[in-house]
């Protein structure tokens, strides 16, 4: 067993946002940068592993292997909340003093808060009002496997270029989940009346007398969420049975001949049922008869040429928590979810689309639309009895140089070119509440994008608000990726001065297309930031004889890219942005032309190995040695290109500038 201990930082996530949106509802803003005490996050750890093996002796070499093995991982996460009934309801709806009454649910005794004071705004407050305003939670997460398999090997019978070897087995797995969050973001309402109905009029505390916003009682939901600005979550909680069956043969064709040093075939074969169950309802999902498969070619010409094929498939069925999340709600301001708020102006300014403003339009959607009022609600789920297993087939074919030279008797040479070709059906994945809301109007085809189908609009008193947005897991339709892989491997052996050797890795890649929904249009996003034609990763290493030292000097190089195909499309065909005041058509920057294009970024890293005995080694270096940036690209693009601060944010790039570091390792 083994037991992991890790200390939250003082100040939560969920602080941060609790902070914007109090200071967006009352117009105050209270630093807590400094409330609360570290509390451990403890996650423990246990697994079991039992099996046996032996063989049947024999000509075939014929061996059997059976086991067993149980884990589980038991977490505790903890967190520090602002309390709904103490922060908000009992303050931002407080007509006269609280004093002497209780909070419904943290069953505090109320405190007035003095709202007003300027050193409460900055967040000067007493421990009093600590106490009285946030408070801790802990939840816990179980995940528990239980696996088992049996395997047989063997020889079937010889070939002339060697024996035709096979394998074979059965194995079962049962994964199960229960997370269960903290009393105050989940805990069950005293005050829920099962007899009420929902949605009824009765529902309101507002209408019910001697009940006021102060002490709302929320009868008509049987679980309450007490945690104010943090989304309320329900216990995730199920298991996934899986049973498999395969078998795999390796068949040598021919051996030693003309032109056929080694010519060898292999293929497996993977049989899986899987079945889902909550655990809430005992509501379960089979998905059955699932068959996956590889077949792959090897063939040595000689010592300097070889060819290698593979074509196969996988499976993955949806992971526990995919499968089992029970619904989250959360709420972001309209502003930060929907794209059609004041799009003649946004327009204007270069801020959306001709595109985005013609489908908002389109919408029924005024311009001038300011998006104020209540929040959007944002649902997260699960997908049980809706998700499909994720599916992919792969294509792999290339070959291998080792060429010798005579005038190079200490250098080996490797050099190795792939062609890959990878399509991926149904992934599992959520796509967000803003992604959601611009996939729909910045659609191609608006009408019948399947994307509008996950968010309702009209709230009370604002018709075109965005209501509702459900971000369950979904399964996208298709990704496609194909490319070329190239590798060359060279090492010098120098005699008494040591050895060298250069690594390099390129990859070319030729297609990275995405089909998000079934009817959605078929993007590409390659050559676009984020999805590079061109990366490579070159590497030169020199060693000492004895192997105790070695120097290191790396290359990373990120190739060029441009997103002026995707602006043209969305801007009928135009490179440039019109920018002009909405009120009264004045120039605001007039027109202009984003610079979308990212130029081949270089980042090189240089350290310094040595070995101290035989059981430490030492590293000194320097990463991104000359403190490369990542590259320009315009703010104002059309929203294009994702930016952090005047620079393409994407995950190629480094954030961070010249850094020295130190490692240190010990072998026990």
């Amino acid at each position: 067993s083994r037991l992991c201990i890790r200390l939250l930082p003082e100040v939560q996530a969920g602080g941060a946002k609790f902070l914007d949106d109090l200071s967006a509802d009352v117009a105050l803003k209270i630093a807590v940068n400094r409330l609360g005490d570290n509390r451990p996050d403890f996650v423990h750890f246990r697994e079991r592993l039992g099996g046996l093996r032996g063989d049947f002796g024999g000509k075939g070499d014929w061996k059997w292997e059976v086991y067993g093995q149980y884990s589980k991982n038991n977490g505790r996460y903890s967190s520090q909340q602002a309390l709904q009934d103490a922060m908000y309801d009992s303050g931002y709806f407080q007509y006269s003093s609280c004093a002497g009454t209780v909070t419904p649910f943290s069953g505090k005794q109320c405190i007035d808060l003095p709202w007003t004071d300027p050193y409460f705004m900055r967040g000067d407050l007493t421990q009093q009002q600590i106490d009285f305003m946030f408070d801790w939670e802990t939840g816990r997460t179980v995940y528990t496997q239980l696996t088992g398999e049996a395997s047989l090997t063997g020889k079937l019978f010889e070939l002339p270029a060697g024996p035709v070897s096979i394998a074979g087995g059965v194995t079962g797995r049962q994964d199960k989940i229960n997370d269960t969050p903290g009393h105050i973001t989940y805990g069950e309402n005293p005050y829920y009346d099962a007899t009420i109905t929902p949605g009824s009029a009765a529902c309101d505390d507002d209408a019910t007398p001697g009940l006021t916003r102060i002490n709302r009682r929320y009868r008509c939901d049987p679980f309450r969420n007490n945690a104010w600005g943090v989304s309320a979550s329900g216990n995730t909680a199920g298991k996934s049975d899986t049973f498999e069956a395969f078998g795999e043969v390796n068949v040598p064709l021919l051996a030693d001949k003309p032109f056929f040093k080694e010519l060898t075939l292999s293929a497996g074969g993977r049989l899986t049922n899987s079945k889902a169950t909550r655990r809430s309802d005992g509501v379960s999902d089979s998905d059955n008869g699932n068959f996956t498969y590889k077949v792959g070619a090897n063939w040595a010409v000689n010592d300097w040429v070889r060819f290698r094929a593979s074509y196969g498939t996988s499976f993955r069925a949806p992971a526990l928590f995919e499968q089992f999340l029970a619904d989250e709600t959360s709420s972001l301001a309209q502003g930060r979810v929907d794209p059609c708020i004041n799009t003649a102006a946004a327009l204007a300014v270069g801020n959306i689309t001709q595109r985005i403003f013609d489908n908002c339009a389109a919408d029924g959607i005024p311009s001038t639309h300011g998006g104020g009022g209540v929040s959007v609600n944002i649902t997260a789920s699960g997908g049980l009895g809706l998700l499909k297993s994720e599916t992919s087939r792969a294509m792999v074919f290339g070959g291998i140089l080792t060429p010798k030279f005579a005038f190079l008797p200490d250098t080996r040479i490797s050099i190795a070119v792939d062609y890959f070709n990878i399509k991926v059906k149904d992934e599992i994945t959520q796509l967000g509440a803003n992604n959601i809301l611009f996939g729909c109007y910045d659609s191609e085809d608006f009408a019948n994008e399947p994307l509008c189908d996950l968010f309702t609009r009209g709230q009370f008193g604002a018709p075109f608000n965005v209501a509702n947005v459900n971000d369950k897991f979904i399964n996208i339709s298709t990704q496609a990726n194909s490319g070329i892989d190239v590798a060359v491997n060279v090492r010098h052996d120098l005699g008494k001065l040591g050895s060298l050797s250069f690594l390099a890795d390129m990859t070319w890649q030729l297609k990275d297309d995405l089909q998000l929904l079934p009817t959605s249009a078929l993007t590409s996003d390659n050559g676009e930031s984020g999805s590079p034609q061109w990366v490579g990763d070159f590497r030169l290493t020199w060693q000492s004889p004895g192997g105790g030292t070695s120097i290191f000097y790396g290359m990373n190089v990120i190739g060029g890219t441009s997103d002026l195909g995707d602006l043209l499309a969305r801007n009928g065909g135009s490179p440039c942005i019109s920018s002009f005041r909405a009120d009264n058509g004045a120039p605001l920057r007039g027109l202009y032309c984003p610079d979308l294009r990212a130029e081949p970024t270089f980042y090189h890293n240089i350290s310094l190995t040595q070995e101290i005995t035989d059981r430490f080694d030492i590293t000194l270096g320097v990463s991104n040695l000359f403190d490369t940036r990542p590259p320009r690209v315009s703010v104002l693009n059309g929203g294009q290109i994702t930016t952090f601060g005047p620079v393409a944010s994407a995950s190629q790039y480094s954030f961070v500038g010249r850094r020295a570091f130190i490692n240190v390792s010990a072998k026990f």
